[in-house]
């Protein structure tokens, strides 16, 4: 990219240093003739809308986003023509701030870089609009605007690698042996998979222990906080991954996308769930893929609406909701629900482990403040890396006025799933540990426990609430 062609930094000239990939891989599609190299770490989507091809890829903090947009394009088509229909479909209701016709990567590209209130987060847009051997391209980039100093190194480098192929027949690919999530996989090789068939799949709220829903719809309201899928498969799955993928249709952008291991079993059910972290959802059209061994088993298309939804909102739990109580930690001064029957059975200083009989144990831990908490998160999870354990998922949101940071990884036969948090000058963490087998249970008390997350009035004695309150057993374990 020229000098003069660096939109992002072009707003801020000043770039902090920034640590950037060590380790990147290129993705290929040889069907419409471009390649552009991707961080091992990111998460990669490929899907179509009509004639046009995407290639989606996202930053495991899911900061920074980089898209390819790759269509034919008859002689009729203009730089022009691709530029308007972006900016009034795609990004709509965003302001240019510069423009300019120059090259990316040697390649003739218009430059343009945008302000946009995107998922009511102040974002910059930078995009590239190219038409070359009856293709176009639209190859762009976003960032949160508060961290464009620290990320737009980061995505330039990534959009400096995009690059073009001669024409030739295939299909996307990517260098290094790695299997994109989306990508379809080797026909020669699918008479060796087990047959896979869904026979029950739903979107709705409130998931129960049998993973079914207690409200099942194809429409919701833009302030329902979670939206959850269900699904039931025949078929023994072991050997590959489940994948759930969640896209916005309307705004064109993947929304998550979650995979987890099934059981060694010939049946069994699943459960996936997107939440909006306290913001409303923007209202438009959605669909949700479940994919196993490179097909898709099924898609189901939902709509977000700025109406109420036809069936009650899920509305944030109260501490005293049946099956768990109310647990403070003194020192961290955070209160949160923790399920019935669990009992302290080992405690030493800064850690407390709970049991109750059913071989997932519950976890706290108090760290006494060092830095500031997204760094300390970002180094527990590159320890767990360098000791071998595999990192799932991690995500963070605003509960009740705290940051909330949740990560899972397996080790060995073992799952982890922890909620984190900074109050009182210390790192509250509260984790649930068990086999594998167990992943839905131990997701679904993370996600109850982690939901919960607020300041806790600290003046006088913790206490329990609850339907099994155990007023023996303390939280406060720095003492």
């Amino acid at each position: 990219m020229d000098s003069k062609n660096k939109l992002l930094l072009i707003l801020f000239i000043a770039v902090f240093p920034f640590s950037l990939f060590s380790q990147s891989s290129w993705i290929s599609d040889e069907e419409m003739k471009f390649k552009i190299l991707v961080p091992d770490n990111y998460q990669k989507n490929q899907f179509r809308e009509g004639t046009d091809k995407i290639l989606a890829v996202l930053s495991p903090d899911q900061n920074v986003a980089v898209r390819v947009r790759a269509f034919p394009a008859s002689e009729q088509v203009t730089v022009d023509l691709i530029q308007q229909v972006f900016e009034q479909n795609v990004i709509s209701g965003s302001s240019r701030l510069t423009q300019e016709d120059g090259h990316l990567n040697q390649i003739p590209a218009r430059a343009a870089a945008y302000a946009w209130r995107y998922n009511n987060m102040n974002t910059v847009v930078g995009s590239y609009y190219i038409i070359q051997n009856g293709t176009g391209y639209i190859v762009w980039t976003l960032i949160p605007r508060n961290l464009l100093q620290q990320r737009s190194k980061e995505a330039d480098k990534i959009l400096d690698s995009f690059s073009l192929l001669e024409p030739s027949a295939g299909n996307l690919s990517v260098a290094n042996g790695f299997g994109s999530p989306g990508q379809q996989a080797n026909p020669q090789n699918r008479h060796e998979e087990t047959q896979v068939v869904l026979t029950d799949f739903s979107t709705g709220t409130n998931p129960g222990n049998d993973l079914q829903l207690s409200n099942i719809s194809n429409a919701f309201s833009c302030f329902v906080p979670t939206i959850d899928l269900v699904f039931g498969y025949t078929g023994n799955a072991t050997g590959s991954n489940f994948i759930v993928k969640w896209y916005n249709d309307t705004h064109q952008i993947s929304v998550k996308e979650f995979t987890f291991s099934p059981p060694d079993a010939e049946a069994g059910r699943g459960h996936a769930f997107i939440t909006n972290n306290g913001n409303p959802w923007p209202g438009g059209d959605y669909h949700v893929e479940i994919w196993h061994s490179g097909n898709v088993l099924g898609k189901k298309s939902f709509v977000v609406s700025t109406q109420k939804s036809q069936f009650p909102e899920s509305q944030p739990q109260p501490l005293s909701q049946p099956g768990y109580f109310s647990l403070v930690s003194d020192d961290a001064c955070i209160e949160h629900l923790a399920p019935d029957g669990y009992r302290v059975s080992e405690n030493q200083t800064g850690l407390s482990v709970w049991k109750n009989g059913s071989g997932i144990n519950m976890v706290q831990q108090i760290v006494i403040k060092q830095n500031n908490m997204q760094a300390f998160i970002s180094n527990q999870i590159s320890t767990l890396k360098d000791q071998g354990a595999t990192v799932i998922n991690t995500e963070n949101f605003s509960q009740s006025g705290l940051q909330v940071y949740q990560y899972v990884y397996e080790y060995g036969n073992s799952l982890f799933a922890y909620s984190a948090s900074e109050n009182n000058s210390a790192y509250y963490l509260l984790g649930f540990v068990g086999n594998k087998n167990e992943r839905n249970q131990i997701l679904k008390l993370m996600d109850e426990t982690g939901r919960s997350f607020k300041k806790a009035n600290c003046s006088g004695d913790p206490g329990y609430s609850g339907s099994n309150p155990d007023p023996v057993q303390k939280s406060n374990f720095m003492r």
